[in-house]
């Protein structure tokens, strides 16, 4: 297959879906085009000519070519500290807020094969001591229509439940052969349905005049290009109650979106939608302390200033307002690695495996020779994605190799040597030699 036709539809996948694929993912989607050129019984230099002529035939097939780009792995109570958040913060919040009425709506936006709806019906089900007494809608949408169909059935891999305490998992699932099944009564209370985020209208709880009470967008954002995330973003809040609230995942905002506030929690941010006219009037701002950076500062100084305010908060075990911080730098410069960097380790510190991982391959976007982040995700894919976990360690090796045994690597506490021993030594090789072109 051409590269120059490859390219083109690399375009047509990031025009129709906004999902943006590197130079590095052009073998993924090689993989995806000649998987499906074979499941349509077309060449693929015919498959790639006919899905760029476009027409109604083939919407769909665009749809299957973008579930193979984006089918991440999920799995039940993905995030602990998330899904800890919404069990006690923000799900009861609501739950007092909607008592009258007994009416709820949730969406999950991009839930793959349903393990994020599924997980937020079972904590409304140990939420409400009669959840019956309510009406209760949780919708999950997502691009790939195999996945959805996977979540209809309801049987997962016992690796899914891997996060599931054992006594949700005798309340929750049955036993079958390859896996487990989801009982009928959680599964009544999702409804699952196909969307591109990007292109279609947005999904409303019960109507136009019965929006979402919380929307959970989760590891979307991260396959999209900036601008596509800030008009996505700004979107959702209009299928939102007036008082919802929005969860994404760590970091993948650079800011609230339009008409929400930021709510910071120790275990992520919640975005808040209120009314204007319930607003009160903001009071004049404070002048700022010193740690903070006056704006006479040039832009670099500026940064290395809040860069040093960040780190003293973290130092301090002040997390949410090391991590503010590192916002604060991203909306300024979303292309510095540190603020990605710091709150990676403030991800690791909370238990955030996902997360922590998710931030630190942004670092290595930004900054591909950072020996720290290749050894950190190693560590972090060893179980979960082992070959990948070898392919990061030879990179670190590599740079290591490069560098005079005597250089220090400041962000792992040792020297280059030092850590080319230590690794290889872990890993069970020969250490390569130092210094080399």
């Amino acid at each position: 297959m051409e590269d120059g036709l490859l390219a083109v539809v690399q375009r047509l996948v990031r025009g129709r879906a906004g999902v943006v694929l590197g130079a590095r993912d052009l073998d993924t989607l090689r993989g995806a085009v000649l998987a499906r050129s074979s499941a349509t019984g077309r060449l693929p230099a015919s498959y790639c000519q006919w899905l760029l002529a476009g027409g109604d035939a083939t919407r769909p097939e665009l749809t299957e070519l973008v579930g193979l780009l984006t089918n991440g792995e999920s799995y039940f109570f993905r995030d602990p500290g998330q899904m800890g958040l919404l069990r006690h913060e923000v799900l009861p919040a609501l739950l007092r807020a909607r008592a009258a009425t007994r009416t709820l709506r949730l969406w999950s936006a991009g839930c793959s094969r349903g393990e994020e709806p599924y997980s937020l019906a079972m904590l409304l089900d140990e939420l409400l001591p009669r959840p019956h007494a309510w009406r209760i809608r949780i919708l999950g949408t997502d691009i790939d229509r195999g996945a959805l169909d996977h979540a209809r059935r309801g049987h997962y891999h016992p690796w899914l439940l891997r996060a599931v305490s054992e006594a949700r998992r005798e309340r929750y699932f049955r036993a079958e052969v390859g896996g487990y099944r989801l009982d009928a009564a959680m599964r009544a209370m999702v409804t699952f349905t196909p969307l591109n985020l990007v292109t279609d209208p947005l999904p409303a709880g019960d109507g136009p005049r019965e929006p979402f009470d919380l929307i959970v967008c989760r590891n979307v954002f991260i396959y999209f290009e900036r601008d596509t995330v800030r008009r996505v973003a700004d979107r959702l809040p209009r299928a939102l109650a007036e008082d919802g609230y929005l969860l994404t995942g760590h970091a993948e905002l650079m800011a609230p979106p339009a008409g929400m506030e930021a709510r910071r929690f120790r275990e992520s941010v919640v975005y808040h939608r209120r009314r204007v006219e319930a607003l009160p009037p903001p009071s004049p701002a404070p002048p700022p302390p010193a740690a903070t950076a006056p704006e006479r500062l040039d832009p670099d100084e500026t940064m290395r200033a809040w860069q040093a305010e960040a780190q003293a908060h973290a130092d301090g075990g002040r997390d949410v307002s090391a991590a503010a911080c590192c916002r604060r730098a991203m909306e300024r410069d979303g292309l510095q690695p540190w603020p990605y960097r710091l709150l990676a380790h403030l991800a690791e510190e909370a238990g955030d495996g996902d997360g922590a991982m998710r931030l630190w391959q942004q670092v290595l976007y930004l900054e591909p020779t950072d020996i720290a982040a290749h050894l950190a995700l190693a560590a972090l894919c060893q179980v979960t994605a082992p070959a990948r976990a070898r392919q990061l360690h030879g990179a670190a090796l590599t740079l290591l190799s490069r560098l005079p045994p005597e250089t220090p690597v400041e962000a792992c506490d040792a020297t280059a040597g030092e850590l080319l021993e230590q690794t290889t030594a872990a890993l069970g090789m020969e250490p390569p030699g130092m210094g080399l072109p």
